[in-house]
């Protein structure tokens, strides 16, 4: 309910999406969903699957933030993005279902590697629509 349009005049200004939003946020979180899941290689070597698991969530967090940024979409909370991502125009097929299944590597020391190239594979996929949509594309 908003009488006034005091929320609609706000909701005005933040759209469309800033170009330089898409590009701040692409450009770090880009990076950063790699590097997440190569500090994890060494310790996933030594089964140490809480740190792993860090990592891991860090990759889908810098994910889902490329996602969004990628689809033009604001991200205020982790909390239920994988779900919301996954109907995203632009994002891999079976995202959620992928995402599920790389954490369920977690629950063995031995597979924690696993759970890491499964990650890998998604952030390969984001890379590509990053490179075939992304502000610099075409």
């Amino acid at each position: 309910w908003d009488p006034d349009g005091a929320v609609a005049a706000l909701k005005a200004r933040v759209l469309p999406y800033p170009p330089a939003l898409q590009r701040a946020l692409l450009d770090k979180f880009g990076w950063e969903m790699s590097f997440a899941l190569e500090t994890a290689r060494k310790p996933a070597a030594r089964g140490e699957v809480s740190y792993v698991a860090g990592c891991c969530f860090r990759c889908v967090a810098c994910l889902m933030q490329v996602l969004f940024a990628l689809n033009k979409e604001y991200l205020l909370n982790e909390k239920g993005a994988v779900r919301r991502a996954d109907s995203l125009p632009l994002r891999p097929p079976r995202l959620a279902e992928r995402i599920h299944s790389a954490f369920a590597h977690l629950a063995s020391p031995a597979d924690a590697a696993a759970a890491l190239d499964k990650l890998g594979g998604l952030v390969a996929e984001v890379d590509r629509l990053r490179a075939e949509h992304g502000p610099e594309a075409g």
